[in-house]
């Protein structure tokens, strides 16, 4: 049965014309660049995804740019939700290891470093890294100190 579809696809209403000419009559801006990606490189560190932070960038930029819900990247990066990204260099988009790679057994710690910046360096949880090392949470490991990144100390 022939249902004469055929008509519609000549049928172009005078309102629709109207309409097309007066889109062909605007001028477009060749000065606005979209860029769907934001072209940020994403890089591995013990087999988890991160990228190195912009200035200016923050939680909500991060997580519109790789459709991540709001709590996530504070908590891959074992931060407070709040937190300022100004003194970071990478941030984390999905959950780190529970332990270093096999080749990183042990870090020994240098003058001023912190439980999260070895923890950030390695791709390894916080909480895992104060686990491993018998170190109640919040506290800082001393100056040459031997902290291992894989299992925890004996007792």
């Amino acid at each position: 049965k022939d249902e004469e579809l055929y008509r519609f696809d000549r049928d172009i209403s005078e309102k629709a014309r109207k309409s097309n000419r007066e889109l062909q009559r605007q001028s477009s801006s060749s000065d606005l660049v979209i860029n769907p990606y934001d072209t940020r490189e994403v890089k591995y560190n013990n087999g988890v995804k991160y990228i190195e932070l912009k200035e200016g960038d923050s939680f909500k930029s991060i997580s519109d740019i790789f459709s991540l819900k709001a709590w996530e990247l504070p908590h891959y990066n074992d931060l407070p939700a709040n937190a300022s990204l100004d003194k970071y260099s990478i941030l984390y988009i999905e959950a780190k290891r529970r332990n270093a790679h096999p080749d990183h057994k042990t870090h020994v710690v240098k003058n001023g470093e912190t439980m999260h910046e070895i923890s950030q360096q390695y791709g390894v949880r916080l909480k895992r890294l104060y686990y491993f090392n018998n170190m109640e949470e919040g506290s800082q490991p001393e100056n040459g100190e031997r902290l291992n990144l894989r299992k925890r100390l004996r007792q």
